[in-house]
C-alpha cells in the first residue's frame, strides 16, 4: 500500500513541477529573446522557479523509482502517465486559464477507467 501512496504522490510532485515550468516559462520568454546563450542560462539559473521545478522532478523521480521496487512497470507507468495527464488538465483549467471543453472532460473520464481497469 505504501508504494501505492508513494506513486501517488510522485505522480503530484511531478504536476506540480509542470505547473510551476509553465508559469517559469511564461516569464522567461519575453526576457529571454533576442539574448545570447549566456544571457539565457543567466536568466533561467537566477529564477527561483527554475530551481523549484528542477526540485519537484527531483523527488518525483526519487519517489517513482522506490515505487517501481514493488509495482509493476505495466501497472506504475500508465498509472503515472495517466494520472499527470488528468490533472494536468484539471489544475491548467482551474488555475493557468486553459480551456477544458467537454472533449477534454469525456477524456478525463475515460482516461480515470483505464486507471481502474489497470489496477484490477
Amino acid at each position: 500500500m505504501i508504494y501505492k501512496i508513494l506513486l501517488l504522490v510522485a505522480i503530484l510532485f511531478n504536476v506540480i513541477a509542470q505547473v510551476v515550468l509553465k508559469i517559469f516559462a511564461r516569464g522567461t520568454h519575453s526576457a529571454g529573446s533576442g539574448l545570447d546563450i549566456a544571457t539565457k542560462l543567466k536568466v533561467f539559473l537566477t529564477n527561483p522557479l527554475f530551481w523549484i521545478t528542477l526540485v519537484f522532478y527531483g523527488l518525483s523521480f526519487v519517489l517513482y523509482t522506490v515505487a517501481l521496487s514493488k509495482i509493476e512497470l505495466s501497472r506504475a507507468y500508465p498509472v503515472s502517465s495517466i494520472g499527470a495527464i488528468v490533472l494536468i488538465l484539471i489544475i491548467s483549467a482551474l488555475f493557468l486559464g486553459e480551456s477544458l471543453n467537454i472533449y477534454k472532460v469525456a477524456g478525463i473520464v475515460l482516461c480515470l477507467i483505464g486507471i481502474v481497469v489497470i489496477f484490477r
